[in-house]
């Protein structure tokens, strides 16, 4: 009965963190995420003179803690520079970093859940090829790690739960039986 009971919870435990790991990590718990690419900014006037992209956009998804790494040039950093941010726009509008230059990298520490974005923006009369990279550090993730927590703390309380009822139920069995010539020695034992 125990290795039976032993062999169900190390099956159901293994069957929850199967379930519970690829959504709980969905953020990017196993590691950093990466995107880079490039792209033109038109010239200065133009409608593709500026370029504003959401990072989940990019494949990026991050969270409360996460690190930002950021790394971007425009004609491999020559020639006249252009505008970079990384911003916010709900519930208002914040700018978390921004520069004006040829080329910038750097780190920033993600503050919160919110939909954020990285702009650039071409003041220059001629277009200009920008090339960037992108890493995402992933955090302490709460749900994933407090979720295995949760269910080892689940499975610890049903086993000792399971054992307590056991040794009950085994510790009744043995009361009820006598051993041989027990009864005969309380009978002739003086009160």
């Amino acid at each position: 009965m125990a290795r039976t009971l032993a062999a169900t919870i190390v099956l159901v435990f293994l069957l929850a963190c199967a379930t519970l790991v690829p959504v709980a990590s969905a953020h990017g718990a196993g590691g950093p995420t990466t995107a880079n690419g490039t792209f033109v900014l038109g010239k200065a006037g133009s409608p593709t003179a500026i370029a504003d992209q959401f990072l989940s956009g990019l494949g990026l998804t991050v969270t409360s803690g996460d690190i930002f790494q950021f790394s971007w040039e425009s004609d491999a950093g020559v020639g006249p520079p252009i505008y970079f941010e990384i911003h916010r726009h709900l519930p208002t509008y914040v700018v978390y970093r921004n520069s004006t230059t040829t080329r910038d990298n750097g780190t920033w520490s993600v503050p919160g859940t919110d939909p954020y974005m990285v702009f650039w923006r071409n003041p220059n009369n001629e277009s200009k090829l920008v090339a960037y990279s992108f890493v995402v550090n992933h955090g302490f993730d709460y749900v994933l790690y407090g979720g295995m927590l949760g269910v080892v703390a689940v499975l610890a309380t049903v086993v000792l739960l399971l054992r307590s009822r056991i040794r009950t139920r085994s510790g009744k069995a043995r009361r009820g039986k006598e051993a041989p010539g027990e009864s005969h020695r309380e009978a002739l034992t003086p009160k």
